[in-house]
């Protein structure tokens, strides 16, 4: 979410998972390690916890408007969106699927799923 945070840019290093994710995509070719140089200089570096976050959820109306999902646990819902130009990973949507699977959505439920490209559909096709 770069372009929303007003990013000019946003680099992540490539390692061995990034490796692996291109070749479960079929897309291993594609592949480039990709790393700082070592002497590089910085204006401000950030390391983030992953493990420490909270899951957020985006109430109606706009991405910006998230809370943790603890806050609104229990209220009733009439529509789920997933996916977005950052969230709609092939692992996202394996993630939903994994979590529906052998349930139904209820009549009164809107479930809208927006890979986030043409190969992640592929994939999801299979």
């Amino acid at each position: 979410m770069g372009a929303e945070l007003t990013l000019t840019t946003s680099v992540f290093p490539s390692d061995e998972a990034t490796r692996e994710y291109f070749d479960r995509l079929g897309r291993g070719a594609d592949w480039r390690p990709l790393a700082a140089d070592p002497d590089a200089e910085y204006d401000e570096e950030v390391e983030v916890d992953l493990s420490a976050l909270e899951p957020l959820v985006a109430l109606p109306g706009s991405p910006d408007r998230v809370v943790p999902v603890t806050e609104v646990e229990g209220t009733p819902i009439d529509q789920v969106v997933v996916g977005s130009c950052t969230n709609s990973s092939w692992e996202d949507m394996w993630a939903v699927g994994h979590a529906i699977r052998g349930k139904r959505v209820a009549p009164s439920l809107s479930l809208v799923v927006f890979p986030g490209s043409a190969r992640i559909l592929e994939v999801m096709a299979r």
